[in-house]
Parts: C-alpha cells; sequence; structure tokens
C-alpha cells in the first residue's frame, strides 16, 4: 500500500488542477482527470458548436400560429389592375353645351312669370310673358304694309288694263308699277322685323288673317331642363341685353377640380388614347351627401386656363346622371366636390 500524505485538488477555469506531496498510483490519476473532464463538459469551446443558419437582413420570418392570427394571405404574383388616388376640389357645373342664357328679343314689361328657380320645365313650356310696344308697332307697320301693297297693286292692274285702250301713257303705266313693286319691298321687310322680334310664319300667317295686333312677347324653353337662375319679376321692364333665365339640362354635369402643377402627371385626359388601354375613372364626393360616391365620371380635357392661375391647371370630368342620381346631381349644381 502507498500513501499519500497531503492531496489538494483545485478547479481552475473549468479544468482540475492536482498538488500532491507523494507519488499517486497511475491508475488513479487517471480517474481523477477522467472526473475532472466529465464535470467541464457545460462549458465547450465555441469551435466545438455546430454552425447554424447565417442571419438575412430585412427579412422576417413567422410562424404559422402568426401567420393565422395576423390574417395573412399568400397568393401567387400575378398581374392586376394597380390604382393610385388623388383628392382635388372641386365645383359642380353644367354642361355648357347644354346650357341655355334666355334673353327677350324685343324690350317689354314683364305681365307674367310662371317659371321658378328649381323648376323642371319642357321644350316649349312658357315660363314668363312681355308686354311689347316695338312689337306692336312692328305689326301695325306690317299691316299698313299689306294694305298699302293691295292698293298699288290693283292700281298697276288698271294701268295695264288702260294702257291696253290707249287712255293712259306708258311713263303713267310704268309709275304705278313700280310704286307696286316699292311697296311689295316694304311688305316684305315689315315681315322680316316680324320674324327678328320672335314671331313665327305661323303667327304671321294668323295676323294676315284676323288682322289683330298681339304685343304679347312669350318666353319659352328651348329644350328640356331646370331653370337654375331667374332674374325677372313682374311689372318691371327688361332690355333685350338682359338675361332673364338660365335653363340647364343636368342629366350631364361638369366638375371641374383645381389640379396642383405636381399631380398633372398623373392625370391623363380621354383614357382611349393611353397606351395601357385602361379608362381613368373619377370618383365624386360631394359635402352635401357625405358618404356617397358618384362613379362614371371620366377624364375629358385638360386646361390651363378656366379661370385658374397657370400653376393651378383645371380638370374637367364629365360626370353622367343617371336616373338613380338624378335629384342629387341636379340640386348639387354649383356645390363644392372632391
Amino acid at each position: 500500500m502507498h500513501k499519500i500524505s497531503s492531496t489538494q485538488y483545485m478547479c481552475l477555469n473549468g479544468r482540475t488542477r492536482m498538488t500532491s506531496s507523494g507519488s499517486v498510483p497511475p491508475l488513479f490519476l487517471a480517474v481523477v482527470l477522467f472526473t475532472a473532464g466529465c464535470n467541464s463538459a457545460a462549458q465547450e469551446s465555441p469551435a466545438a458548436k455546430p454552425a447554424g443558419k447565417p442571419h438575412e437582413t430585412g427579412i422576417v420570418t413567422l410562424t404559422a400560429e402568426e401567420i393565422r392570427s395576423g390574417a395573412i394571405v399568400v397568393e401567387p404574383a400575378v398581374r392586376g389592375e394597380f390604382k393610385l388616388h388623388r383628392d382635388f376640389p372641386a365645383t359642380v357645373v353644367p354642361d355648357s353645351h347644354a346650357t341655355a342664357d334666355i334673353t327677350a328679343l324685343v324690350r317689354g314689361r314683364v305681365l307674367d312669370v310662371y317659371a321658378d328657380l328649381g323648376q323642371q320645365v319642357k321644350t316649349g313650356d312658357l315660363l314668363a310673358i312681355l308686354n311689347s310696344s316695338e312689337l306692336g308697332m312692328a305689326q301695325s307697320s306690317y299691316l299698313k304694309a299689306i294694305a298699302k301693297l293691295y292698293v298699288a297693286e290693283r292700281a298697276s292692274e288698271r294701268a295695264t288694263m288702260l294702257l291696253r285702250e290707249k287712255v293712259i301713257g306708258l311713263a303713267e303705266a310704268q309709275r304705278r308699277q313700280g310704286e307696286m313693286l316699292s311697296l311689295r319691298a316694304e311688305k316684305r321687310e315689315a315681315e322680316d322685323r316680324l320674324r327678328l322680334l320672335g314671331m313665327s310664319d305661323e303667327q304671321i300667317a294668323k295676323l294676315n288673317r284676323e288682322q289683330k295686333i298681339v304685343s304679347y312677347v312669350p318666353i319659352t324653353a328651348p329644350f328640356d331642363g331646370r331653370v337654375i337662375a331667374r332674374n325677372l319679376t313682374k311689372g318691371e321692364v327688361v332690355e333685350v341685353t338682359e338675361k332673364l333665365f338660365t335653363v340647364a339640362d343636368l342629366s350631364k354635369v361638369w366638375v371641374l377640380a383645381n389640379i396642383p402643377e405636381k399631380d398633372i402627371t398623373f392625370i391623363r385626359a380621354d383614357a382611349g388614347t393611353d397606351k395601357s388601354g385602361v379608362d381613368q375613372l373619377v370618383e365624386v364626393l360631394v359635402t352635401a351627401y357625405p358618404g356617397e360616391v358618384f362613379h362614371e365620371g371620366h377624364v375629358r380635357r385638360r386646361s390651363a386656363g378656366c379661370g385658374h392661375t397657370d400653376d393651378e391647371p383645371a380638370l374637367g370630368t364629365a360626370q353622367p346622371a343617371p336616373e338613380t342620381q338624378t335629384r342629387d346631381v341636379r340640386d348639387d349644381q354649383g356645390a363644392f366636390a372632391a
């Protein structure tokens, strides 16, 4: 038996150190070293770790549970429609090609007004009646011209008969014929003036038959539409330069938008000429009807003017008014839109 006089064990930095003053059997030393090696197995060298998958910058990895909770849908990439929205302030205005400013063709006094602002009218509906002394004088001149022409025609016929009988000379017959031709021209002039004052051929024919002066001037609607302006009152005198009514067909209206210069590149007029073949639609929102969107608008024209500054071009869109939207669009003429 060998004795160990003194033995000390120390563990430093995961390693076992043994100091002894005597000799130690080889077998016992091997067991101690083996045991110390097992205790330090938790602290492996970094080089001994297996190489993991390198981290890629900019990629986020989600688990199946995270995908389900986030309602994430994964689909194949396909070609589709891409929409880019731009909001612009705009104003709803009538179509200028379907708007008429109604004036009187003759000066007169308003006898009665039958159309009010916002009223729907049909073609030929009576809007107002004027009493014009000027029209009465023109009709009187026409009737006088007809009477003078009748006398001159009868005198020319008698002169022709008397000339055959050699009762009068050729000069007298020619003079009477000249008077007839002059009065015939005056009659045509008086008739043309009646047409300029708004009388139709039927009204002129009635004047010939009845020989009665009617100085009333009816103001009628030129087409189906809505009265959007009224500028006359019963009893006042109106001139030919005054606008009495404005009638507009509001089945189609325009939306004029102010487009800043920086957004002009996003606007194209008449998408039918665009190479992509994709129509550029416009959605109109009117302040008077919050939450309601008017579709079916199309960009029709871009203008650098329209009463705007050069750095704020105007965009014109045609906004049809379907039958379900007729009331809304008609009542909102002149309203602000976006």
